[in-house]
């Protein structure tokens, strides 16, 4: 149980309450069922499905419950997947959701990986019912045992983003590293470009 407090007059504010059981297979592999019962007190004016049509207000309180189903393959094969579903309350109407990942490792090269998650939002007027898609696939190749890169590309249909981002490693000694990573987002309909940014890393273990 998390239990979230305001400073001041130790108010609750928010709180969730979370139970599972864990099946282990022999393979390695996992089923798990999960239950949370979760209370929220509003500190600002809030939209449930981030699309500026109406707000629910600063001071409202809900509470509501859910349960969900993930399961996850065996880790040492050479592909390997998972998946999570549930369905439950959202503030003040429901949500049932489904998420995955699949996983190819390109032994030693690196592997590549494809993620999406879908959520459906039922909710009273004047949101209605809302779905929104999140999509995308992950690159990680191996180039020695110090170099490394790493790209991705990832849409987000709620934010209504298209975002791409790579980044390079190079580990020049024992925990000390040099990264450059390159982002760029998008508005997906046009291509427009919203925002980029170049950022150098360096750190230094002096133990």
């Amino acid at each position: 149980m998390d239990n979230f407090y305001s400073p001041g007059k130790f108010e609750l504010t928010d709180r969730e309450i979370s139970t599972n059981y864990l099946f282990q297979f022999k393979n390695r592999a996992h089923l798990e069922l999960k239950a949370n019962f979760v209370q929220v007190l509003l500190r600002k004016d809030y939209d449930p499905t981030n699309q500026g049509i109406n707000y629910l207000l600063e001071g409202s309180k809900y509470s509501w419950s859910e349960g969900s189903l993930l399961f996850t393959s065996e880790n040492l094969k050479t592909f390997k997947y998972g998946f999570q579903t549930g369905y439950g309350g959202f503030f003040n109407g429901d949500k049932l959701y489904i998420s995955g990942n699949l996983n190819y490792r390109l032994q030693p090269y690196g592997y590549i990986s494809i993620i999406f998650s879908y959520n459906d939002l039922i909710l009273p007027e004047p949101w209605y019912r809302t779905g929104f898609w999140l999509l995308g696939t992950k690159l990680d190749i191996t180039f020695a045992d110090n170099l490394f890169l790493t790209t991705y590309v990832q849409y987000n249909e709620q934010a209504d983003n298209l975002n791409i981002n790579a980044r390079f490693q190079w580990c020049y000694k024992h925990v000390s590293d040099f990264l450059i990573v390159y982002t760029d987002n998008y508005f997906p309909e046009s291509m427009n470009s919203k925002k980029r940014a170049l950022v150098l890393k360096i750190s230094y273990w002096f133990n």
